[in-house]
């Protein structure tokens, strides 16, 4: 082919048919070169010129394989996503660590409760004033949220004789209680024992108005020890050891309709199998 170039070009354009048939060599093996490049350049970057083939590369959290994706290469790795997540969960199987019950707490509550029994005492023997100044008068009672409708006026026009009864096992039953360690995720528990507390004496109406009064005055006598928590759970997260992950080469990383997770996008990325978008035209 270059030789009849070559005598093309000597009778067209008269130049030496040596001369010419040498030039054609020439262009002939740069063309060649410049082709073997770019067909070069398009097998090694095969997947990054067509993404339908080289999906994996795109894939993210939460996404789902379309295909099962077998490891290219053997490979070892520390796993930073399971490492953190084996630690998280060694934090979390610690529970709060409490301080020691504080009796204070309880001095506290019983002085108040002395104290709101006292003003109840007052209303109470109020000679001159009216059932409905009773009642408003112990509704003003802050502390306690009292019933309206039956503790409050029961309370108002009770005899003595049943009101020091009733007076008497507040103080009792509230000291009882506050006596053990009560901690915040207890308090409703607690509450829900309190008629199963109270003298077997007293009716179910008179059980009644004991709770109402006590249940406002129970609190919370051990507090979480925040730093002693956290020291415990850094502890236990510093134990967990760094989780290791192999694969060997056409093991199975990927099951085909597999939600990605974390740990899956860590994997396929220690294989060389995920590349970030604006790494491949450099890579190119």
């Amino acid at each position: 082919m270059i030789p009849s170039l070559a005598d093309f070009l000597h009778r067209t354009f008269g130049i030496d048919r040596e001369r010419a048939a040498r030039r054609l060599n020439r262009a002939s093996l740069v063309l060649a070169g410049v082709i073997m490049t770019l067909v070069s350049t398009l097998v090694v970057a095969f997947d990054s010129f067509f993404p339908g083939q080289g999906f994996v590369s795109t894939l993210e959290v939460g996404q789902v394989s379309t295909r099962d994706i077998f490891a290219p290469i053997s490979r070892t790795y520390v796993s930073g996503v399971l490492t953190n997540q084996r630690r998280d969960e060694a934090r979390t199987a610690i529970q709060p660590i409490y301080n020691q019950a504080d009796l204070n707490v309880a001095r506290e509550q019983s002085n108040l409760t002395a104290r709101i029994l006292e003003f109840i005492d007052n209303v109470r023997r109020d000679p001159y004033a009216t059932l409905e100044q009773r009642t408003a008068d112990l509704q003003k009672i802050t502390a306690l949220q009292l019933n309206p409708e039956t503790t409050v006026p029961a309370i108002a026009q009770m005899s003595d004789e049943a009101w020091l009864l009733i007076r008497g096992e507040v103080l009792s039953l509230l000291e009882r209680v506050m006596r053990d360690s009560i901690r915040e995720a207890d308090t409703a528990r607690i509450l829900e024992r309190l008629p199963n507390q109270v003298s077997l004496r007293f009716s179910s109406s008179e059980v009644a108005i004991i709770v109402d009064v006590v249940d406002d005055l129970i609190r919370p006598n051990q507090r979480i020890d925040l730093d002693a928590t956290e020291a415990a759970r850094t502890a236990a997260a510093a134990a967990v050891n760094e989780q290791t992950v192999s694969f060997q080469r056409g093991q199975l990383v990927v099951t085909a309709g597999t939600m990605l997770r974390p740990a899956d996008i860590e994997a396929l990325g220690q294989l060389g199998l995920i590349q970030s978008a604006d790494r491949r035209l450099p890579d190119i």
